[in-house]
């Protein structure tokens, strides 16, 4: 490409795609700057350097190898792999939560009414409290 860029992506949409591989910008309250800083920030947090790996124009982003770019998508699949992870397990959690708390209604259905005393129990004399 011109220039040797192999990816220039304005800020707005390299933001809006790699926001998540910097805890500093999880949340827009947080990281309070302009576009081009959180661009930065994100880089910053990867660990390029700006000029070597990338470059910041004044509307865009230019990334100047594309072994980077495939860094920077490999490193967003991993990220969205562990947060789908997560989901998982907290569903399959609460799916057997709730198929446990089923069976166990069903075995109190069971027994309902049939407990009984033990024959033992009732013909025993009463020796007092247990109080000291």
């Amino acid at each position: 490409r011109r220039a040797g860029y192999a990816f220039r992506d304005s800020f707005i949409r390299f933001i809006s795609r790699y926001r998540c591989l910097c805890p500093k910008l999880e949340s827009k309250a947080r990281f309070r700057g302009t576009e081009a800083e959180m661009c930065r920030a994100i880089c910053n947090h990867i660990g390029w350097t700006q000029g070597q790996e990338f470059l910041l124009g004044r509307t865009k982003i230019f990334i100047q190898l594309a072994a980077s770019l495939f860094l920077l998508e490999d490193l967003i699949e991993r990220r969205r792999n562990s947060a789908a992870v997560v989901i998982q397990k907290a569903y399959r959690k609460f799916k057997n939560r709730k198929k446990f708390l089923i069976f166990r209604y069903k075995c109190y259905e069971v027994v309902a009414g049939k407990k009984e005393r033990r024959r033992a129990s009732i013909s025993r004399e009463y020796r007092g409290d247990y109080l000291d």
